[in-house]
């Protein structure tokens, strides 16, 4: 996926922030033509932490009713959910209220973009990473807003910049006046982490850090800014943290319906994932072929040591002992479970199941257990097939028998759907032939 466009819609206008390119201004709900984060920061939302006594299920439906009771939007309201906190009774709600026709006119738009397109609110990167006992802070051109997480719950407050073209001055005192709203909630608030929506470049954004921090006595850390020139000469640079802002908060914050949602998170998983089956794979094929060495010698060792038994047992019938020696009969006894396990195979039967098992059929147990006859041992595995596809068993058994096993089906011990269980054995044919080479 191509890295997204960061767009910031406010009533001023569309302002994009492309990584590393000037800064340039976007017609409203034009056609895009790549991958966007679109966050909606418009006058007409109301955003504010609410109380209510109830279960956290009900909400959006609590909040709507009392916005459209207090008339906060204009007509039908779509609530957006931001952050909940369940208390004993009741919960305490980060929210905000949209228009519903804003949020049906910008969901409409960006479902039609030929590339993702998803949508968050502005608040959401107040609640996106809020530090425990701490606060996140955001100033744009509108003044400052802040969410928060005090020992007695959520709060929300903003302070609004009046006249914008004192500079400074105007976003210093608007810290000042944030910094004293959450004076009431007293001790317990440890830091807050600012970032910027965005500001002409002019503005010092060190120095409101700095003046929040002294206002509220509340240790302060600063986002990363970013700094775009305009497009066009006759406009001023730009700095802002949003765009990584944003980016992180399309985890958990989406506002698209779920396939759109989906889609987004899904590809942003790509480039992880393919570094992961990577890993992965290259583990694989080393532990394949240690183990492929490992069974190499051990066929040669089992072999050498049933070519002994055979002396020995030749050696016991020239001196036509009745009853030879504790020690010899120990060694024959030795010897002969050697031989048995090199007809058992059980490394080359670990090697085929990993090798020839399909991800439709699972192997959930493997055991070495007597034959029904007494005469000899066999491998029980046993496993279970995936929504009980029983074709992928029978391809799994024809490959086994390909590989040189012999099959036959028994009870298994799960009752559960798709449960199977085999008794296996090498061939005889194939145990010949290995002995031979």
């Amino acid at each position: 996926m191509k890295q997204a466009l960061v767009l910031h819609v406010t009533d001023e206008g569309w302002r994009a922030l492309p990584p590393g390119q000037p800064w340039f201004e976007l017609s409203p709900w034009s056609r895009l033509d790549r991958p966007a984060v679109v966050v909606l920061d418009l006058e007409q939302s109301h955003t504010d932490v609410w109380r209510f006594e109830g279960k956290p299920e009900y909400a959006a439906a609590l909040i709507e009713k009392r916005v459209r009771t207090e008339g906060l939007v204009d007509g039908s309201a779509h609530i957006v959910l931001h952050k909940v906190q369940a208390f004993p009774g009741g919960f305490q709600a980060f929210f905000s209220a949209m228009p519903l026709d804003v949020w049906q006119q910008a969901s409409t738009w960006a479902a039609a973009q030929q590339d993702h397109c998803v949508l968050l609110h502005a608040a959401a990167l107040l609640a996106d990473g809020l530090p425990s006992n701490g606060a996140r802070a955001l100033v744009g051109v509108r003044g400052w807003s802040a969410l928060v997480q005090a020992p007695s719950g959520l709060a929300y407050f903003t302070a609004r910049v009046v006249a914008r073209s004192s500079g400074d001055d105007a976003y210093l005192g608007a810290a000042r006046l944030l910094a004293s709203q959450w004076a009431g909630l007293g001790s317990g608030v440890e830091r807050v982490q600012v970032g910027v929506l965005g500001l002409e470049h002019a503005v010092a954004a060190d120095a409101l850090t700095q003046a929040l921090a002294q206002a509220s006595g509340v240790a302060a850390r600063a986002d990363h800014v970013d700094v775009y020139q305009a497009a066009q000469t006759a406009q001023a640079a730009w700095q802002s943290s949003m765009p990584a802002l944003a980016l992180s908060a399309t985890r958990k914050h989406v506002l698209n319906p779920g396939l759109a949602k989906l889609a987004w998170q899904a590809e942003s998983w790509v480039g992880r994932l393919t570094v992961v089956v990577a890993l992965v794979a290259a583990t694989l094929m080393g532990a394949a072929w240690y183990a492929q060495l490992q069974t190499q010698e051990l066929r040669a060792q089992s072999l050498r040591w049933s070519q002994e038994t055979v002396q020995v047992e030749q050696r016991l019938a020239q001196l036509g002992q009745t009853e030879p020696s504790p020690v010899l009969v120990e060694t024959a006894e030795f010897a002969r479970k050697l031989d048995e396990g090199r007809l058992l195979d059980p490394m080359r039967l670990l090697s085929d199941l990993q090798r020839l098992t399909s991800p439709e059929v699972r192997v959930q147990r493997l055991r070495l257990e007597p034959l029904a006859n007494g005469q000899g041992k066999a491998f029980r595995v046993e496993g279970q097939a995936a929504l009980a596809d029983s074709a992928a068993v029978m391809r799994w058994v024809l490959a086994m028998e390909q590989g040189g096993w012999r099959l036959r089906a028994i009870d298994p011990t799960d009752t559960v759907p798709g449960a199977w269980a085999y008794e296996v054995t090498r061939q005889q044919a194939v145990v010949k032939s290995e002995g031979r080479t």
